[in-house]
């Protein structure tokens, strides 16, 4: 679950590593999923760092919508597929890009039933 400070860092090493007298403000863009995720860590990166997160939650679709209308962010922490897009239509670097999660999903039929 540490991967999310580990980005968070990448993005903030060389500022700090320059001048640790100043704290910035992050502004990171997630999809929902990861709610849970940052709210656990998005405290310990701030009281580690010094750097404050300002966190925007919300659906992936949303998030293209608002990356396309031009929001601003500095992390962008969405599914591998609308990073694609957002690489490809030039919104966000294509070397930055890091994948730092997996999900599976499984379905199972209760014995005695019917597959169909």
């Amino acid at each position: 679950m540490h991967w999310f400070a580990a980005a968070i860092v990448g993005f903030t090493i060389l500022p700090a590593q320059s001048d640790g007298a100043w704290a910035a403000e992050l502004k990171v863009l997630s999809a929902a999923p990861f709610r849970a995720v940052i709210q656990e860590l998005g405290p310990q990166f701030e009281k580690a760092t010094g750097h404050k997160l300002a966190i925007k939650v919300e659906g992936v679709l949303v998030l293209k919508q608002q990356i396309d209308a031009g929001e601003s962010f500095d992390v962008a922490i969405l599914t591998p597929q609308l990073v694609d897009a957002l690489i490809k239509d030039g919104k966000v670097a294509g070397a930055t890009r890091a994948n730092i999660a997996r999900a599976g999903l499984g379905v199972v039929v209760r014995a005695g039933r019917s597959r169909t």
